[in-house]
């Protein structure tokens, strides 16, 4: 993966940098798709599911929820007091099972860390994405863009109209100079070498882990294209 890294750098960065209407975006693109392209080549990876809603359903309990489905299918066809009474107490020890496996999951998880606590916590919330029902002059509105002028026109009534149509003129420049920014290669690869591999990667989709194994090879790329 490092002969690769150093190709990209030699082929498509440096050769593009000499090219006085190759833009910064243009070379930012090609960076990321020759990246994206390493890691496909030589990082290994899997399709995992995932992860159940119900840390706390044991394989016991599992099997229990089978052999429940099994009596309540025999109850459909018997209709017999008996196979009710055996369905009905498969139901009760299953949710007595279910509670006490929940309890003691929640209790550990409480114990463990802060952090899985709040996992937890966060897991729990049945909240939906956006925003509720809004009333505008007793009328009940759910459309989102009728929302959003609901919204923007009570925002709009803390602001203040002022005229500014006679406003004074300012002498001289209305902003001041600012030095060009000098970026160099050992800030660069400082930055990527703080990087933590166990947070998620940004809006880019690369992986901190990558960017950090490899900040020597990867900071020449990055800060030739943010010189150019």
């Amino acid at each position: 993966m490092k002969e690769d890294l150093t190709n990209l750098y030699s082929a498509n960065i440096v050769e593009k940098a000499k090219d006085v209407n190759c833009s910064t975006d243009r070379l930012w693109c090609d960076f990321k798709t020759g990246l994206t392209t390493c890691m496909d080549n030589h990082i290994p990876s899997k399709t995992v599911t995932s992860r159940s809603s119900s840390p706390w359903l044991t394989q016991k309990i599992r099997s229990a929820h089978k052999h429940k489905q099994c009596a309540y299918n025999l109850y459909k066809k018997t209709r017999t007091p008996e196979d009710e009474a055996k369905f009905k107490h498969l139901r009760k020890e299953i949710s007595k099972m279910t509670r006490k496996t929940r309890r003691r999951y929640v209790r550990r998880t409480c114990e463990a860390s802060s952090k899985s606590f709040w996992g937890y916590i966060k897991n729990l919330k049945q909240d939906t994405f956006g925003s509720c029902t809004l009333k505008d002059q007793g009328e009940l509105v759910s459309d989102n863009t009728r929302k959003a002028e609901v919204l923007n026109e009570q925002f709009q009534k803390v602001f203040t109209e002022e005229n500014n149509t006679d406003l004074p003129s300012v002498a001289g420049e209305p902003y001041p100079s600012m030095p060009d920014i000098q970026i160099t290669l050992p800030g660069i690869v400082k930055l990527l070498t703080k990087l933590q591999i166990k947070k998620a990667s940004g809006p880019d989709n690369l992986p901190s882990r990558v960017l950090k194994e490899y900040s020597s090879k990867l900071g020449e790329t990055v800060a030739n294209g943010i010189q150019q």
